[in-house]
């Protein structure tokens, strides 16, 4: 990961962040595990890894203290948001996970006797990370927060030193909570310049520039809240929230431009129309369509089982039989109710013909074959399925499942096949030869899988 002054570079409509990761340093890693200055590969604990993935996400809260940076050029799920990183785009749904992550960590340390060992760089982070949320101005936390960030990346680049620093679990659960105050303070902050209704990302725009030895660095950045996406809501009810709080986040929803009353059914997104290009793809999108205020499957079921989860039973009901597809029209749905897809072209798409019709957005590639619910295929043998010219696709289907070699599917293939690719990689790219990279390869099925035997 760069810098922050490396990421900066001036266009003709202003500061943007283009430049996220150092291909020169990618390409110098030796291996996939981080190791001590000794050579051995460094170990953790799950807390361990816990408190490093609290501090740095902490350590990585916008300028405004809200959203989590997407410093890494990367925008999250939403992927379709890929101009949104150039923007110091930050997210409200990264926060809100990480309020869970914390309260998770907390309750798993307090009422604690004894220590957690800690690599001392680590225990470092974690501590100055919490003595920087004391400071009460946002700016200067993000600027502290910053230098802290970069200097750890710099000093566990390659290796760790391997000295050890035992904290006590009190201590510990203490600074997490530091973290945690200012992580809920960021959210509150959002949904007040949310109406009520949390922003689910923010672009932030530099009211100034200066220039180091480094590079460019902003001297200011005015949040934006970009307009409604259903996922920040979806992320908010996970949270520790009353009852009344998550009632009137219902109602906040379901009054919002988040909300197709026509088919009653939840959207992706608001209008992106106001919205620059510059966010992403999502905004050259026909409204209505694809991953541009259409009903995308996937996000409207979670925000469904957030409603359920809440214990806010009455609307779950309401809305589920408005929107889950076994209650739709088979004649607006455009296929059987039985087959799901990925979105539905919601009221707002200029076509007639594709507001509540189903679509699939892209085939995805399997990892082999896969059998599911052949109860399904059988009853439904002899149905003409009309997307198909009214081919009987279960029939087929059913026929195909019966020559499924189960055997040959195990639950290692893809990890397993993912390592020797990479092995194959090094040797292609001359990194190593052949028999170092069979080694390598060996020595980490071996350390991931211990019950697999490899070749000595």
């Amino acid at each position: 990961m760069l810098p922050l002054a490396k990421r900066c570079c001036r266009t003709d409509a202003g500061l943007r962040q283009y430049h996220s990761i150092d291909p020169e340093t990618r390409q110098q890693a030796d291996g996939n595990w981080l190791v001590e200055e000794g050579g051995s590969v460094a170990r953790s604990t799950l807390m361990e890894k816990l408190l490093l993935l609290c501090a740095i996400k902490a350590a990585t809260l916008d300028s405004a203290g809200m959203g989590v940076e997407m410093e890494g050029g990367k925008p999250g799920w939403y992927d379709a948001l890929n101009g949104l990183p150039g923007l110091f785009g930050s997210s409200m749904a990264e926060t809100c996970e990480l309020d869970r992550l914390l309260t998770f960590t907390i309750t798993a340390l307090e009422g604690r006797a004894g220590t957690v060992e800690l690599y001392t760089e680590m225990a470092q982070l974690l501590g100055r990370a919490a003595t920087i949320m004391m400071n009460d101005a946002p700016w200067t936390r993000w600027q502290q927060m910053t230098r802290l960030r970069e200097a750890y990346r710099t000093a566990t680049a390659h290796t760790l030193a391997g000295s050890r620093t035992a904290v006590a679990c009190t201590e510990l659960a203490a600074q997490l909570r530091a973290l945690q105050t200012r992580v809920r303070e960021g959210i509150h902050r959002a949904e007040a310049l949310g109406g009520g209704l949390i922003p689910t990302y923010f672009s932030f725009e530099a009211t100034g520039i200066t220039e180091t030895a480094e590079g460019l660095v902003p001297t200011g950045l005015t949040p934006q809240p970009l307009p409604y996406f259903l996922e920040g809501p979806v992320r908010r009810l996970k949270t520790a929230m009353t009852a009344e709080e998550k009632a009137q986040l219902e109602e906040n929803v379901r009054t919002s431009d988040l909300y197709d009353p026509a088919l009653r059914m939840y959207k992706v997104n608001a209008s992106l129309n106001d919205t620059s290009f510059e966010v992403g793809r999502a905004r050259a999108f026909t409204p209505g369509w694809l991953e541009n205020e259409s009903i995308w499957l996937h996000m409207e079921y979670k925000y469904l089982l957030e409603l359920l989860k809440s214990g806010l039973y009455h609307r779950f009901f309401a809305a589920f039989c408005d929107a889950a597809v076994p209650f739709l029209d088979p004649a607006v749905y455009g296929r059987s109710p039985l087959e799901n897809v990925s979105f539905l072209g919601s009221s707002v798409n200029p076509d007639p013909a594709a507001r509540g019709r189903g679509f699939v957005a892209r085939l995805i590639p399997a990892d082999g074959d896969v059998v599911a619910m052949k109860s399904v295929l059988e009853a439904n043998k002899d149905y003409e399925n009309p997307s198909f010219g009214n081919q009987k696709t279960y029939e087929f289907f059913a026929e195909e499942a019966s020559a499924v070699d189960y055997s040959l599917v195990t639950r290692y293939d893809t990890a397993i096949g993912d390592a020797f690719g990479q092995a194959i990689e090094a040797v292609q790219k001359g990194e190593k030869d052949k028999e170092t990279a069979l080694k390598d390869f060996y020595s980490e099925v071996q350390a991931v899988y211990p019950e697999i035997e490899v070749p000595a």
